[in-house]
């Protein structure tokens, strides 16, 4: 498929896209939060592996069970205050999917585990990912919508490709869809689970929320890397500095190794829910790239979750989308600009220098 030959939709063919999505979500049959978490996982995917050509996107049943996990892994712990109960996801029995992360994180002692340390897991949850939502999706009513993929409904196939404009408009409505996803998934939730977590609990902080009390660990590998000093001010860094993800958590749920730094309290203050200029950006890259061996070796050793080509596949989305919107980035304290149009190399560069098969 050569990308140049498609172009981005139209904008009453964006519109369709939403209203489609917005079908399915209000009138599609739901017995488990699988097709919530689909969405999710295409949404996710079209911002690591796609571009705001227009054109198709190619991705594997695996690339979506390793989303799979991803969303669920956090939902596999029991629901705080009760005796080690986990929310159930379908109307009858646990949800499979559920019972096997759960099955599997209880090996390793509450460490954080990642896709790649459970190839068996991945390859169950991708086996039930093509007997149940992925030709179920699409269908609502007696009517099958095939907007984002062709709906094939057969068990051996590994691969979809998302329709043109499809990868594309996930990109630009992420935020958006994302929300309208994880509510659904919160009231589904909420339904089958008011007997543990009664009427008014804010589910989405324990279902979707950033695990910031295990980002302490990092603090020390941070430290020693950083030499001590504020990732953005250059400053030392006093005894409460902060871990800080570089791509905001509100632009973009990014819980991934390499998109941490160490900051001042006033400099995370001050940076926000901002995105930082390009000079940040190129110190970022740079520090990413330099010492990726010893960041890989602290965050396999702590058990987190990396990956520095999705880490730079999400940057540049995030600063695509400030870019397109002209909108300001963060230099320091209270002081904003323009974006120039410097991000561009400093990420395509760094994507290129990125190694391959990290993880």
């Amino acid at each position: 498929m050569v990308s140049q030959s498609y172009k981005p939709p139209s904008p009453s063919q964006q519109l369709k896209f939403l209203q489609n999505i917005q079908r399915i979500l209000s009138e599609g049959g739901f017995v488990a939060t699988y097709k919530f978490a689909l969405l999710h996982a295409l949404a996710d995917l079209s911002i690591l592996k796609g571009d705001d050509t227009g054109a198709p996107l190619v991705l594997s049943t695996k690339n979506l069970a390793e989303q799979f996990f991803n969303l669920y892994e956090r939902q596999t712990h029991p629901f705080p205050g009760t005796q080690s109960q986990i929310l159930m996801q379908n109307t009858g029995s646990q949800a499979a999917i559920i019972n096997r992360i759960a099955e599997a994180s209880a090996t390793y002692a509450g460490r954080r585990i990642g896709p790649a340390q459970e190839p068996s897991l991945i390859s169950d949850i991708d086996a039930t990912i093509r007997k149940m939502p992925l030709w179920k999706l699409q269908r609502v009513g007696d009517e099958t919508l095939n907007f984002l993929y062709e709906n094939i409904d057969e068990y051996h196939v590994r691969n979809i490709a998302l329709n043109p404009g499809i990868a594309y408009c996930f990109r630009t409505f992420y935020g958006f869809i994302t929300s309208m996803v994880q509510q659904s998934w919160i009231a589904y939730i909420r339904k089958y689970n008011t007997d543990i977590i009664g009427e008014q609990i804010d589910l989405k902080e324990f279902l979707f929320g950033s695990r910031r009390s295990h980002l302490t660990p990092l603090r020390d590998l941070l430290y020693e890397l950083q030499d001590g000093r504020c990732f953005y001010t250059n400053r030392p860094l006093p005894t409460n500095a902060e871990v800080d993800h570089f791509i905001p958590w509100s632009r973009y749920p990014m819980d991934i190794g390499h998109n941490f730094v160490l900051a001042s309290p006033s400099a995370n203050q001050s940076k926000s829910d901002h995105i930082a200029a390009e000079e940040h950006l190129e110190k970022w890259s740079s520090f990413c790239l330099d010492h990726h061996a010893t960041l890989v070796r602290g965050f396999e050793t702590l058990g987190f979750p990396y990956s520095l080509t999705n880490s730079f596949q999400i940057t540049r989305w995030c600063y695509e989308n400030v870019h397109k919107a002209q909108a300001q980035v963060w230099v320091r304290g209270k002081i904003l600009r323009k974006l120039s149009a410097s991000w561009k190399p400093i990420l395509d560069n760094a994507l290129d220098l990125a190694p391959l098969n990290e993880n």
